[in-house]
């Protein structure tokens, strides 16, 4: 994902997702979560978005660095200018964004905007 060309630009996952880069196992060298049941596995669970409120600032980075929550530590360290731009676009900003939000993960049954 980060080359120049032919040439690699020399992150590592941990430039993006936090974690530990100088542990020996995979357990130490991710972030756990505070609510294991729910992230059992590296899949996304259902409603994850209302889930992950409940987590770490360092496990939501962990899982998703470009949740507009951790970008700016994330992707703002090297893409500051992309992540301020899409703080305050309609991604960021939009009813109708909050309203696709709210729909797909099932806390409302209505497709029509109503905030």
């Amino acid at each position: 994902m980060h080359t120049d060309g032919d040439d690699e630009i020399g992150i590592t996952c941990v430039d993006c997702h936090g974690g530990d880069g100088s542990a020996s196992d995979k357990l130490r060298a991710h972030i756990q979560p505070r609510q294991p049941d729910i992230f059992a596995t590296s899949a996304n669970p259902v409603r994850s978005y209302a889930a992950l409120n409940r987590e770490s600032y360092e496990f939501v980075r962990f899982m998703n660095p470009g949740d507009f929550r951790v970008a700016s530590d994330a992707c703002g360290a090297c893409h500051d200018q992309i992540v301020n731009r899409m703080l305050s676009s309609i991604m960021g900003t939009g009813a109708l964004v909050a309203q696709a939000a709210f729909y797909n993960n099932g806390v409302l049954a209505a497709k029509r905007p109503v905030y």
